[in-house]
Order: C-alpha cells, then sequence, then structure tokens
C-alpha cells in the first residue's frame, strides 16, 4: 500500500530546519471499525510554489506495529472517515492546517476507488476531517486575556462583509433553509443564524416583509 498525499502548514516550512514525521500515524473506520496505519518509508517534498505545502508518499505499511492496517488492502474503498493525521513537527509555532490529498494506492500501481469511481478518501471526507481538525485547534487557542480572540476577530469579518456588495445574500439564506431535508437541520440552521445575526430567522423575515411591503406601498 502507498498513500500520496498533500497536507498544508500553517506558515511556509523551513527545509533547513523544520522536521516533520508521524508521530501516531493515520487513523480511518471503515465498517464501524477504526484502523490506524503507518509507513516503514516516506518521503517529504516541500513544494516549490507554496512551501506551506508538504507533498508526502508514503510506502510499506508498518504491519507489525499496526497488524490490523493489513486488512486496508482489501476495505480501502469502504473508509467512511478519516480520523486522525498525526504530524510531529517538534515546533508549537508549524501545525497542520489542513488535508488537501489523501490518496491510497495499491501495490500493483492502481488507486483505490469506490464502486463509481471516484477515489475512497475524496473531496466530501477530507472536507469533514479538516472541518473537525480545525475545531480542535480552536479549542485549543486561548480565549481569555487576549486583546484578539474569536468574538473580535469574527466582529471585524462581519464589519468587513458589510462594507462589500451585499447583493444575494438573503437568497443564499433562504437556498441553505430550503435545501435543509429534515427537522434536525432546519433548527440547527435556525440556531446558527440567530446565534451570528441576533435575531431569529423568523423575525428576521418578518421584517422583511412588512419593511418591503412598506416600501412598496410608499412607492405607489
Amino acid at each position: 500500500m502507498i498513500l500520496k498525499a498533500k497536507f498544508r502548514f500553517n506558515r511556509p516550512i523551513d527545509t533547513s530546519k523544520d522536521f516533520i514525521s508521524t508521530k501516531d500515524a493515520f487513523t480511518v473506520t471503515i465498517f464501524g471499525k477504526e484502523y490506524s496505519f503507518d509507513f516503514l518509508n516516506y518521503y517529504g517534498n516541500v513544494k516549490k510554489e507554496d512551501p506551506a505545502i508538504l507533498e508526502y508518499e508514503g510506502t510499506d505499511l508498518d504491519t507489525d506495529a499496526f497488524p490490523d492496517s493489513a486488512e486496508l488492502v482489501r476495505y480501502a474503498e469502504y473508509i467512511d472517515t478519516l480520523n486522525e493525521c498525526s504530524l510531529d513537527t517538534g515546533d508549537n509555532t508549524l501545525y497542520l492546517l489542513e488535508v488537501l490529498e489523501f490518496t491510497l494506492i495499491r501495490n500493483d500501481g492502481s488507486v483505490c476507488l469506490r464502486d463509481d469511481g471516484s477515489v475512497c478518501i475524496g473531496a466530501e471526507i477530507l472536507e469533514d476531517f479538516n472541518f473537525r481538525h480545525m475545531l480542535k485547534l480552536a479549542d485549543e487557542l486561548p480565549q481569555e486575556g487576549l486583546s484578539v480572540d474569536g468574538d473580535t476577530i469574527l466582529k471585524d469579518q462581519l464589519d468587513e462583509l458589510f462594507d462589500e456588495d451585499y447583493t444575494g445574500i438573503y437568497a443564499e439564506i433562504i437556498g441553505i433553509w430550503k435545501e435543509a431535508r429534515t427537522d434536525r437541520e432546519k433548527s440547527l440552521i435556525k440556531k446558527m443564524f440567530e446565534t451570528f445575526t441576533g435575531i431569529s430567522l423568523k423575525d428576521y423575515l418578518e421584517k422583511c416583509v412588512i419593511t418591503i411591503a412598506e416600501e412598496k406601498h410608499n412607492e405607489r
């Protein structure tokens, strides 16, 4: 088994002093069971166009340290979750931000694919991992006693957004609501909307109806 991956870090990697290695390996879930794995040999290359990106290639599964990883050869196409990518830098100023690519290849050179022809760890799985990883990083950040915290950054982001062209945001909000398939999804959307805006989605829509109707009436 071979792994070809691309990892983006928070800053450019200095090849003269930064050293990156796998710490507790990688972990995926297949049929509800977690499989940890690592490789006996690996090669890392810092991308010239963007030195914050490490191109990684691991070969020869370490089945002595992780006996169950031998099953990956047979079941890789059924991976449904990427749980862990433990990359050790030995430097708290250099850490993984996101996984850009994670491609498993059999020793015969064939890429592990699903029945529909897509790669076994595709965009949806990577997006899910990257979001959970970012939440983990955020939870580890100190919030108290700093002049800059999550609230001030969010306020700056919203202030910046209000300075931009806001055309189409109403349609996007309604579109997200209409795409929600379950009551739980709709409830989460309503809760998030109220958290960020300070007004319930229902009250916002009511305000839109009243304000726009009043403006139309005044135009007559």
